[in-house]
């Protein structure tokens, strides 16, 4: 009998790694789900999961040693690695000069490094499988920028170019990549989100500040696509080509704005409702 495949996926206490861990369970995937704090803030998604039969570990995806130790324990216990989700992630949104470059760099850590981190920990096992993939969860802005997401649209700009480079080193290995670009789904990434405040910037910019939570409350709305069975992530965890796209109405949401004068283009984004 077939052992079962093996997944291991980041970021998975609320949004979409939560619903991707659950989904796959249900598909019969043995399944690894990481978050931080699990023991503490995070432990009612901790204890929903292991009840699921999902073996929760507690990562940081910006620390190597938290990373190896899960990869080490993922290997052991599983005895292969068939399926990574990179998932985890923060929003730094707001008035793009208003960044520090140490926040910046808070960004990246986990954006860009972080998902490079958990892929090159498991890339070895993959390599002498000659089989496996590897999806790193963008977003639509890792295709076009918005006013105020300077910061998080660049960090997903710089993963899809590591995932795209990868996808061809690694396609004569066996090992394939996907990139998911979601749009705007009902996922706490916006309320964690970090945001500049007069603190962070010159004081002329409190104004600057006070129109990008204006701008954010018009482009988030409450009614944003809510989390249910998502059918492009399930394509994505079983596509098997490299490069993978899926984004809805991404080209609807080009095409509006591009046809829009530049004075009234944050009133038409607000408009939208992209998924």
């Amino acid at each position: 009998m077939a052992r079962e495949r093996v997944a291991f996926i980041t970021g998975t206490s609320t949004g979409f790694g939560h619903h991707i861990a659950r989904g796959l369970r249900a598909d019969g995937y043995a399944v690894f789900a990481t978050m931080r704090h699990s023991d503490d803030r995070n432990r009612a998604p901790r204890e929903e999961l292991e009840r699921e039969g999902i073996v929760v570990l507690d990562v940081d995806v910006t620390d190597d040693a938290s990373v190896d130790v899960a990869a080490h324990a993922v290997l052991r216990d599983g005895g292969r690695i068939d399926l990574v989700v990179n998932n985890a992630g923060t929003a730094h949104m707001g008035v793009t000069e208003a960044f520090t470059p140490a926040s910046l760099e808070r960004q990246f850590a986990t954006n860009v490094v972080g998902s490079a981190r958990v892929a090159r920990a498991f890339l070895p096992a993959m390599r002498d499988a000659g089989e496996g993939l590897i999806v790193f969860v963008s977003s639509v802005v890792g295709r076009f920028v918005l006013p105020f997401t300077g910061v998080y649209a660049g960090s997903k700009f710089a993963i899809e170019a590591y995932a795209e480079s990868l996808s061809f080193e690694l396609r004569p290995a066996g090992v394939d990549i996907a990139i998911v670009e979601p749009g705007a789904y009902a996922t706490n990434i916006l309320i964690t989100s970090f945001r500049p405040t007069i603190r962070h910037g010159p004081r002329r910019m409190a104004r600057r500040c006070a129109t990008s939570r204006r701008w954010d409350r018009r482009w988030a709305p409450p009614r944003a696509i809510p989390l249910r069975s998502q059918p492009r992530f399930a394509r994505s965890l079983r596509c098997r080509q490299a490069n993978a796209r899926y984004v809805r109405w991404f080209r609807e949401t080009r095409r509006r704005l591009r046809s829009t004068p530049p004075s009234r283009r944050s009133s038409a984004a607000s408009s939208m409702r992209m998924g």
